[in-house]
């Protein structure tokens, strides 16, 4: 899809968003048929959704952000100034975690059934992100531990997760993150920057490796302090967060495309 359809298609959504989020109104005689056609626009923006979600997955660059001072480069970053659009690396997890009520893990030993639990609500998202198929996530004796809190979870199920179904999931959670964003934006440029901002280095260097199953452009950008290891994967580095660092930072990007 060139540019000007890209464009149309910004418009397209835009023009049904609008009818969708229409009020039906209160008279009897016309109320039927506007929800008829606020119905259908729901169901039209579905579609227009996932194929511009489709458009910006190969035109996406995903730049994994992490250091001591990536929290700093991401407001940076995201400013209207570079207009990246960003996207916690953890948010996915969260996602998922955040459907299972507290009770059932906290002080609690990981096991069989909470992990069937994770993955039914894992189910409800793949839903939305349009997957049909995927592996099932299976417990093993290595992830057995005692749970304290919503945080051990989250970090349970992002090991087990990555071990068994794969990060690019996460990838495609945050590309559907960021289709409304960039819809609202009116985005239709060549090149969509999407900032996974991941403050866990490890889940950095396992994203990337997944991500590039899946994306053509997938990068690991440091600001701050990092370990040896993750400053041997980067593609570029800053010292310090600023806006002369992020420029620096995303124009290296650009010209590694």
């Amino acid at each position: 899809m060139n540019t000007s359809a890209l464009k149309d298609l910004v418009k397209t959504i835009e023009k049904t968003k609008t009818l969708a989020e229409s009020d039906a109104g209160y008279d009897v005689q016309t109320r039927r048929i506007r929800l008829g056609k606020i119905n259908r626009a729901k169901e039209d923006l579905k579609g227009l959704y996932e194929e511009y979600r489709n458009e910006l997955k190969s035109r996406s660059a995903i730049i994994l952000l992490t250091g001591s001072k990536s929290k700093k480069f991401n407001d940076i970053a995201t400013s209207e100034e570079f207009g990246c659009f960003s996207v916690d690396g953890d948010e996915f997890y969260n996602e998922i975690t955040s459907r299972i009520n507290s009770r059932l893990f906290t002080d609690e030993m990981a096991s069989p059934s909470l992990f069937n639990l994770i993955n039914d609500k894992f189910e409800e998202v793949a839903v939305d992100l349009g997957i049909a198929s995927y592996p099932m996530m299976r417990f093993e004796s290595k992830y057995k531990k005692i749970l304290k809190d919503k945080k051990d979870l989250i970090d349970l199920t992002k090991k087990a997760f990555n071990d068994k179904v794969g990060g690019e999931v996460v990838g495609l959670y945050a590309l559907h993150q960021v289709v409304p964003k960039a819809a609202a934006e009116g985005f239709a440029g060549k090149i969509v920057p999407v900032l996974l901002h991941c403050e866990d280095e490890s889940l950095a260097l396992s994203l990337e490796q997944d991500l590039k199953k899946m994306f053509s452009n997938v990068f690991i950008v440091t600001a701050g302090e990092v370990s040896e290891e993750v400053s041997l994967r980067v593609l570029t580095s800053a010292d310090t967060a600023s806006k002369k660092s992020v420029g620096e930072s995303l124009l290296k990007i650009k010209e590694s495309l």
